[in-house]
């Protein structure tokens, strides 16, 4: 099967798209991409299109379309590939256009992570197929370590991630608080280890949420809100569950894609 993935979250080995963050800084989506593609079974070749480049003609040859991330594409863009009945996955709430709509309808299947976000989405599109995938990553070494009494703020510094919102309930718990924006993932996650609490309370809808699943699978108490999209599984505490859903992420994936 040849398929053309469209997409802005570029893997290391491809030009740099606008928004992308290369190296120990880049995003959730990125890595979960990565890692997507890391999967690729066997009998599949993927050839990856940057979104705000790739020419309609380059892909109508393709068996599959692979659209993961919307963010670039233009209506007309949008309004195209939905003529191709593409695999849509997104990995945050979608900003309601006509063109959007139209690709969000046709996709087969649509899909994002969590049941929240589904249903968000569910109430402006008319949605076919759907499917939930968490997103892939490499849990090696996320595991509890010896706890300190100590809160552990981590996200990128926007003021929707709530990060004064943490930082008050740590004080109003008198609890020493660690703020780590920006930092690398290797660095967040050593010291997450050692957290006894994870505080994250964002103030705008995140589809999934990497480091509050992180945090659960280090031990850590975790306080957040209705805004984190993992919350919706019922059994989103429950590490054991969480790390075998992590680790099936990538087949889930790939089912999506070949099984339609």
């Amino acid at each position: 099967m040849n398929i053309a993935w469209i997409t802005h979250h570029l893997p290391d080995d491809k030009p740099l798209g606008e928004g992308w963050i290369p190296g120990p800084y880049r995003g959730g989506a990125e890595m979960s991409d990565a890692e997507y593609l890391a999967h690729t079974p066997e009998g599949c070749q993927v050839q990856v299109f940057d979104s705000t480049l790739f020419d309609p003609d380059q892909i109508v040859e393709f068996d599959r379309i692979v659209v993961t991330g919307t963010d670039l594409l233009s209506e007309a863009a949008m309004g195209w590939l939905a003529t191709l009945k593409p695999m849509v996955f997104v990995h945050h709430r979608q900003t309601a256009s006509e063109g959007r709509r139209r690709l969000l309808e046709a996709a087969h299947p649509f899909v994002c992570h969590t049941p929240a976000h589904l249903a968000l989405e569910a109430t402006w599109a008319n949605l076919g197929a759907t499917r939930l995938v968490l997103s892939a990553l490499d849990t090696t070494g996320i595991e509890p370590g010896e706890k300190k009494p100590y809160v552990l703020v981590a996200s990128r510094n926007h003021p929707l991630k709530g990060i004064n919102q943490s930082r008050l309930w740590a004080a109003r718990h008198n609890l020493d608080c660690v703020v780590a924006t920006d930092w690398p993932r290797s660095q967040v996650l050593a010291t997450m280890r050692q957290a006894e609490w994870f505080v994250h309370l964002p103030l705008a809808f995140e589809s999934e949420c990497r480091t509050v699943m992180e945090a659960v699978l280090a031990g850590c108490t975790v306080v957040t809100n209705d805004q984190v999209g993992i919350t919706s599984y019922p059994e989103w505490r429950d590490a054991a569950w969480l790390r075998a859903e992590i680790a099936t992420a990538g087949d889930a994936f790939w089912r999506a894609v070949c099984e339609f």
